[in-house]
C-alpha cells in the first residue's frame, strides 16, 4: 500500500473509532482496538490504562442517546513508520448540555499498528486543550455570558492541562 492510502485509512479508522466511542458502539470499538490498548486520558487521573476493561465501564454508562453528538478531527497530522502510524489532532466534540449546544476540545494522539492487512488501535493520549482560558481573558464577561459558562468545567480543564491531581477535580468533567 502507498503511504497516502495508509494515511487515508488511518484517518478513516480514527473517525470510525470516535463515532463508536460517542455512540456507545462497544462492538465496533473492540473491533478497532488491540486488546492490549494503552492510554493516558483525563478519566484515568494521570495513570496509564492497560487493556479495554477501563474503557468498557464508560460504554456501559447510560446516556441520553437522543441527544446528538458530533466529533470533528481538526488539523490531523499523520505519520506512517512501516507498520506503525501516529495521528495527532484536536478533537472538537459538539453536543447539547441542558438544551444548550456546547463544543469541547481535546488534544489527541493515537497510535495504530498494522496487523496483516488491517490496522489496530494500540495506544492513545488525550488531554484538554486549555485554549479557552486565554480567550476568556480578552472578552468582556457580562452576567449573561457568565450564566452560559460552566465555570467548574473551565477550572477542571485548566487544572488537568497543568497536570494537577487535586482531589476536588473530577476527571469525568472533561469527558463529553
Amino acid at each position: 500500500m502507498s503511504i497516502d492510502s495508509d494515511r487515508d485509512q488511518v484517518l478513516e479508522l480514527t473517525q470510525k473509532l470516535l463515532v463508536a466511542a460517542t455512540s456507545g458502539d462497544w462492538d465496533t470499538y473492540v473491533e478497532l482496538c488491540d486488546p492490549s490498548l494503552t492510554a493516558f486520558e483525563p478519566e484515568a487521573a494521570g495513570n496509564l490504562v492497560d487493556g479495554l476493561d477501563f474503557h468498557h465501564f464508560y460504554f456501559k454508562l447510560t446516556s441520553d442517546s437522543s441527544s446528538p453528538i458530533q466529533s470533528t478531527i481538526v488539523a490531523p497530522h499523520i505519520r506512517i513508520m512501516g507498520d506503525v502510524a501516529v495521528i495527532a489532532y484536536v478533537r472538537l466534540t459538539q453536543k447539547l448540555r441542558d438544551g444548550t449546544p456546547i463544543t469541547a476540545a481535546m488534544e489527541e494522539t493515537r497510535v495504530w499498528q498494522r496487523h496483516g492487512v488491517s490496522w489496530k488501535h494500540v495506544h492513545f493520549h488525550r488531554a484538554p486543550t486549555g485554549r479557552l482560558l486565554p480567550f476568556l481573558k480578552v472578552i468582556s464577561l457580562t452576567p449573561d455570558i457568565l450564566e452560559q459558562i460552566n465555570t467548574t468545567r473551565i477550572v477542571d480543564d485548566f487544572s488537568l492541562s497543568r497536570g494537577c491531581k487535586d482531589s476536588d477535580t473530577n476527571p469525568r468533567d472533561t469527558q463529553i
